[in-house]
This record gives C-alpha cells, sequence and structure tokens, in this order.
C-alpha cells in the first residue's frame, strides 16, 4: 500500500528545517511567509519587510544564507534586478516574463519549452540539472495600449 503525504509550503519548510537540525524561529518563519507573499523579491525590500515586523537586518541576512544553503531559496536575476525567491520545490519549475514596459514580472511554465530544452540538450549529448529562462518583451496590457 502506497500512501501519498502533501505537505503544505510551510510545513515542508519546518520539515526541512528540522531535517538541517535548524530551529524554527519567529523571524525564519516571518520572513518564509513575506516569501511566499511576495516572491521574487530583492534583499532590500525583504529586509524593510522584516523591519516592519522586527527583525533586524542582520538576522534577515543569517536567515537569507540559511535559506539559500538549504536549498529554498535561489538568487535569481530578472528585469536587471538580482532578486531572491523561493526555490521550485515551492512554487513548482517556472520560468519569468519580465516587461520592459511596466516593470512586471510574470512567472509561467510550459511543457512546449521543456520539452525543446530537453530534445536541444539531447542533440548536444549533454545533460542538463537546471536551467532558467527569462523572457523580456512586453506584457499583454502593454502591448494593448
Amino acid at each position: 500500500m502506497h500512501i501519498m503525504i502533501i505537505m503544505s509550503q510551510e510545513e515542508t519548510y519546518k520539515h526541512t528545517l528540522k531535517n538541517a537540525n535548524e530551529r524554527l524561529t519567529s523571524p525564519r518563519l516571518i520572513l518564509f511567509r513575506a516569501l511566499l507573499r511576495h516572491s521574487p523579491v530583492s534583499t532590500v525590500s525583504l529586509t524593510e519587510l522584516g523591519r516592519k515586523n522586527g527583525i533586524d537586518p542582520a538576522t534577515t541576512y543569517r536567515t537569507l544564507t540559511l535559506l539559500r544553503r538549504l536549498g529554498i531559496i535561489e538568487d535569481i536575476v530578472a528585469g536587471g534586478k538580482r532578486l531572491v525567491e523561493l526555490s521550485d520545490d515551492y512554487t513548482g519549475h517556472h520560468h519569468h516574463f519580465w516587461c520592459r514596459k511596466c516593470g512586471r514580472l510574470i512567472d509561467f511554465d510550459s511543457k512546449v519549452v521543456e520539452v525543446s530544452l530537453a530534445n536541444v540538450i539531447k542533440v548536444m549529448g549533454a545533460s542538463m540539472s537546471a536551467h532558467h529562462i527569462e523572457i523580456q518583451g512586453e506584457c499583454g496590457d502593454c502591448s494593448t495600449k
């Protein structure tokens, strides 16, 4: 018999910390919840969100270092900005579309893109461990104005 357990993003986060022998502190939980709501986000913006919740900037930076080490977050560059976002374990695999006109960053996924990438890698005789794609242009709202 197979039992499938589905954990919420927050439960997965708590489980990951526990498995790494790291404590779930109030600042770590607050920052994780902020990432759930605002990801991707700049480190500066996340530090400000933390500060509004009584979290010292040094604590925010230490927490981000820990979350990177545990693979909970990753750094991305989108729209020419360095941002941090939750890893695919929390958001699902996706790519980014950046509107050069309004600055909006839109997450998207596409089986066609994934199949095409797999075919390119196969033709190259290579293997792929990860990839990030950012498309730049004008979003639907801006292109109709």
